[in-house]
């Protein structure tokens, strides 16, 4: 009888961490340049609220997902890309986008929510497109 946790055994957690890590940490970067580029605005930015802000952050998301499969084909190439390590790979930086917000940093678009998750799995999905029948 085989193990039915087989699959999750065998995928390389250590090398999509060091990725999702990588992600997060260029992301929050980004977002950091943005919020002091807004604090220093002499106005507060109204384009944040409502339904143009809600577009922003799942942009903002959608680029995130984006960056962590582009990581993954740049600088961890050795790691053949499939349906299972990419959602091993959203996996991993929804855990650290989660971790982010404990660190005392301010956001502007990135973060962890609902429609985060979403548009972090839709940006991740379409730029993995061609990984998902290997």
């Amino acid at each position: 009888m085989r193990d039915p946790l087989w699959r999750l055994k065998t995928l390389p957690w250590l090398v999509l961490l060091q990725a999702a890590a990588l992600t997060v940490v260029a992301a929050s970067l980004l977002d950091l340049l943005l919020a002091i580029a807004l604090l220093n605005l002499p106005q507060p930015p109204t384009f944040l609220n409502g339904i143009s802000g809600l577009l922003l952050v799942l942009l903002a998301a959608g680029g995130i997902g984006v960056l962590a499969v582009t990581v993954m084909e740049t600088i961890f190439a050795r790691v053949l890309l499939n349906q299972g390590v990419l959602w091993a790979l959203l996996v991993c930086v929804a855990l650290f986008l989660w971790l982010r917000q404990w660190v005392p940093v301010p956001a502007v678009l990135v973060g962890l929510s609902y429609y985060q998750f979403v548009g972090m799995m839709v940006g991740l999905f379409s730029k993995g497109r061609r990984y998902w029948r290997y």
